[in-house]
């Protein structure tokens, strides 16, 4: 499977020197763009990355959905006052985390990639507080290229999920029903629709089901909500059933932690 475009061209400029573990560590991110954005997008991109953590996406089958946890401690954040929209062309971003997989980082880099599209960056460096190791949490950019290689380098599957879980294989589209422990309210039903907005943004950057490129989803989801069930349909899907499955199910075992606790599962899509 090729890594996108973005992602190729510049893994000679990319590095990346990380290791997971459940305690705190630092996570240093500089990017250096092309040339200056005057929307200062990359701040948006990176506040939508700590928030993905923290709704549990960064997990896989070293640490729990719920272990996961981002603070951003220090560099240009979103506003609503375009004076202080950070232009960059250079970004430094400090953020906490803990709990993150190491092969989120592949989710990192791809997502970072795309931070001030259509401008290109130019460099990319990530490293966390924790230096790599030998061991099978660590992570290095001499390893990016292997990551073209399939889906097997997206953090895997938690495997002890908190609901029974029903997935079924149909032509198109994807079809969620979640079932709760008891009725969901309005404000529980506002926060898991923000828990798989950030789930539908990560997935922009996952691989086709044919593993030949970028994949592809419609943004104009179905929505039905009724006592203790929560419905969703996507009309349009190719992304790779396995990454996109994975990540969903870490990021609704969090919320059924944090917020409502989820009984029933049922994924449906190609």
């Amino acid at each position: 499977m090729p890594l996108p475009s973005y992602v190729a061209g510049l893994l000679p400029n990319v590095r990346v020197a990380y290791r997971g573990s459940a305690e705190p560590q630092e996570l240093f991110i500089d990017l250096r763009l092309s040339e200056p954005d005057p929307h200062g997008l990359p701040a948006i991109r990176v506040r939508d990355l700590v928030s993905a953590i923290n709704a549990g996406a960064a997990g896989g089958s070293h640490f729990a959905p719920g272990a996961g946890s981002a603070k951003l401690l220090e560099g240009p954040r979103p506003s609503l006052d375009p004076a202080e929209w950070h232009p960059g062309p250079e970004y430094r971003w400090v953020i906490e985390v803990r709990g993150v997989s190491p092969l989120f980082l592949r989710s990192v880099v791809e997502w970072l990639m795309i931070a001030a599209d259509p401008i290109a960056p130019a460099s990319l460096s990530i490293y966390g507080s924790l230096h790599p190791d030998a061991t099978e949490l660590s992570v290095h950019d001499r390893q990016l290229q292997p990551w073209s290689a399939g889906t097997a380098t997206y953090p895997q599957r938690w495997p002890s999920l908190p609901f029974a879980l029903a997935e079924e294989t149909v032509p198109r589209g994807l079809a969620l029903r979640v079932a709760f422990a008891d009725d969901i309210d309005p404000d529980g039903v506002e926060k898991l629709n923000e828990a798989l907005g950030l789930w539908a943004l990560l997935s922009t950057t996952y691989p086709s089901l044919a593993r030949d490129g970028v994949g592809y989803r419609s943004f104009a989801d179905r929505l039905g909500v009724h006592h203790r069930e929560y419905s969703r349909f996507v009309e349009e899907l190719d992304i790779a059933q396995d990454v996109l499955t994975t990540t969903l199910l870490h990021v609704l075992a969090r919320f059924s932690a944090d917020v409502a606790k989820i009984e029933h599962v049922d994924v449906r899509m190609p």
